[in-house]
């Protein structure tokens, strides 16, 4: 399956747009993200390099590039399969509000939260998705 835009994390943070190279550990409505400037760098001999910085920040920052989400299907133990979508920018509190029944799934080798689709009416309040979604 193609990789979709949403997959791709920014965070604004002290007035620069930071891309999410990689999410760390959850603890009290924070995560441990490393991330890459989208404004700044640095010259190095081979090229520009992107600030980069590690940091704990509000789990409420990380929200989604572009407005396409995939919906995915998931076979359960059982033979019943369940359509939704991965959610890559969740916390698991986040995640288990959305959808009590939110489990850890990988898609495109990353990780997220599985989010059922009868509950992806209650993304655009919690998880900061584009208005304009593709489903």
């Amino acid at each position: 399956m193609p990789k979709t835009q949403a997959q791709q994390l920014t965070v604004e943070l002290d007035s620069d747009t930071w891309r999410v190279i990689g999410i760390g550990v959850q603890k009290a409505g924070e995560v441990y993200v490393h991330l890459a400037s989208t404004t700044r760098s640095n010259t190095q001999k081979n090229g520009e390099i992107p600030v980069q910085v590690a940091c704990f920040i509000d789990a409420t920052l990380l929200k989604p590039v572009g407005d396409v989400i995939e919906m995915i299907t998931h076979k359960t133990p059982r033979g019943k399969t369940l359509t939704g979508v991965v959610a890559f920018w969740l916390t698991e509190d986040a995640a288990k509000e959305i959808d009590p029944y939110a489990f850890r799934k990988t898609h495109d080798d990353r990780m997220g939260w599985f989010i059922r689709d009868q509950h992806l009416h209650k993304l655009d309040r919690i998880a900061f998705i584009p208005n304009k979604r593709e489903i």
